[in-house]
């Protein structure tokens, strides 16, 4: 689609149809996350290593976590570290 985060509620539905149809720019999205939007780790839910593997080569300074099963995913806080409490 365009590899942009996007923040305009009222465009979602448009943007959500574009991302049925456009051909899917997955490096560009890796690097806008870890990059433009600081994403410090990419979890892959289910199956496989493909994404997180994908994603090491892009930008190998993210950590990634694999879950495949419900019982590997971590408790998380109920209060994220980033929010003002």
């Amino acid at each position: 689609m365009d590899a942009c985060g996007h923040r305009d509620a009222e465009a979602w539905p448009g943007l959500l149809e574009r991302q049925l149809t456009a051909p899917v720019l997955w490096a560009e999205s890796v690097r806008t996350m870890a990059d433009a939007l600081y994403c410090d780790m990419f979890v892959e839910v289910g199956p496989g290593r493909t994404l997180t593997g994908l994603a090491r080569r892009i930008a190998p300074q993210v950590s990634r976590l694999g879950i495949a099963e419900p019982g590997q995913l971590p408790a998380v806080p109920a209060t994220p570290a980033w929010s003002a409490a």
